[in-house]
């Protein structure tokens, strides 16, 4: 294969499933959470209360082990941490929805019309050694925009490929003569 051809062929960068599957975890541990939250709040405190109450050392006006405080907020909490929970699962999902596509010299990424490349006028890739990240900045007819490139949300190989190609395009090589 040529290296012309090399170029035009489409790139594909799907959600990378480690990212998603680490965000469906705490979903799932938020949810648990909240479940134990409300079983102290409404089933094991008051009981560990009465228990406290109807002991023979107990006099009336003693401090019980948990206040009505305490088992208040653990049925906020019963409430809040799953919504946190819902709320984290939508943005990651949100984050890794559709695919980076590279076809020819169009980009396509979600929530962006197709990017021709020579609409691109910035390229930020200061945390993209170090994080993967890199923010594409376009002008296109009176379309603007800022594009993330992400290559944990998405999978690794192709997101690289694709950021590798943009810049092959777009930035002089290093040890380029300058005029």
């Amino acid at each position: 294969m040529s290296e012309t051809s090399n170029l035009t062929d489409p790139i594909i960068a799907p959600p990378a499933p480690t990212y998603r599957i680490k965000f469906i975890i705490i979903f799932i541990l938020c949810v648990g959470m909240g479940a134990w939250f409300g079983y102290d709040g409404f089933v094991n405190w008051p009981a560990q209360n009465d228990a406290a109450a109807h002991h023979e050392g107990y006099q009336q006006g003693d401090p019980l082990p948990h206040s009505q405080m305490d088992m208040g907020f653990q049925k906020v909490l019963m409430v809040l941490v799953p919504i946190i929970g819902i709320g984290v699962l939508a943005w990651c999902l949100s984050r890794s929805r559709g695919e980076y596509r590279l076809e020819g010299m169009t980009l396509h990424v979600p929530g962006h019309p197709p990017v021709e490349l020579q609409n691109i006028t910035t390229i930020n890739k200061k945390n993209w050694d170090r994080k993967g990240l890199a923010y594409l900045t376009y002008e296109q007819g009176s379309e603007k925009g800022t594009i993330r490139i992400d290559d944990f949300a998405y999978q690794r190989g192709p997101t690289d490929e694709i950021f590798d190609r943009i810049q092959k395009q777009l930035l002089p090589p290093e040890n380029a003569p300058t005029a």
